[in-house]
């Protein structure tokens, strides 16, 4: 909001210039920060009113959707699309471009990366926990076991990269897999449960 009087609607225009081809080769690049509902399928087991959680998480996506829609469409108004496509990060040159009222505080862009850093230690939690369980329920162990197991692996996977592209090239991968546990695998799980309530059925 901060950013809206740098903002220009003929950089936005014209919208679907070359069709929506582009757009559609987008998703892929995309699916990674779309990812993380898949983990409400877990989630949902512990819930005291299950029969809500596809609601809340309608609700949940709904405002992550808005969000992203309008952090999009600020950092084209703001930056244009050709400085987009040569900045690493778009959202956080348009945090430097903010200037506060009275220029009582000064590089915003700091207190955006203490905002981001929380977010993604709230991203990261929640699936040490589920990958801790589903160990811990293979296993027959106790998840919190592997609590402290998967620390080790984590912190090996972060280091993996050595430059932005490998840093790139992995959050690619982890889409890819984004997608196959979000598409794949519960359509996976749908026919094995059609296959198994048939099967009782008939018995």
């Amino acid at each position: 909001m901060l950013s809206l009087k740098d903002f220009e609607f003929d950089n936005i225009r014209p919208v679907l210039g070359d069709g929506v081809v582009p757009v559609l080769k987008g998703i892929k690049t995309s699916f990674i920060a779309y990812s993380g509902f898949e983990i409400m399928l877990i989630f949902t087991a512990f819930m005291k009113e299950p029969q809500k959680a596809v609601k809340s998480m309608m609700l949940g996506i709904s405002v992550v959707i808005i969000l992203y829609t309008l952090v999009v469409l600020i950092s084209f108004g703001t930056l244009t699309v050709e400085e987009v496509k040569t900045v690493t990060w778009p959202t956080m040159t348009v945090a430097k471009n903010i200037e506060l009222p009275g220029e009582f505080f000064e590089r915003f862009e700091s207190l955006f990366s203490v905002l981001w850093v929380l977010s993604m230690y709230t991203a990261f939690v929640p699936f040490q926990y589920v990958a801790s369980f589903g160990l811990g329920q293979v296993l027959k162990k106790d998840y919190r076991i592997f609590v402290y197991a998967t620390l080790p692996v984590i912190y090996i996977v972060a280091i993996y990269p050595r430059d932005l592209n490998s840093v790139f090239k992995l959050g690619d991968f982890i889409g890819y897999l984004a997608l196959f546990t979000i598409i794949i695998m519960p359509l996976i799980f749908w026919v094995i449960l059609m296959l198994r309530g048939k099967s009782v059925e008939s018995s």
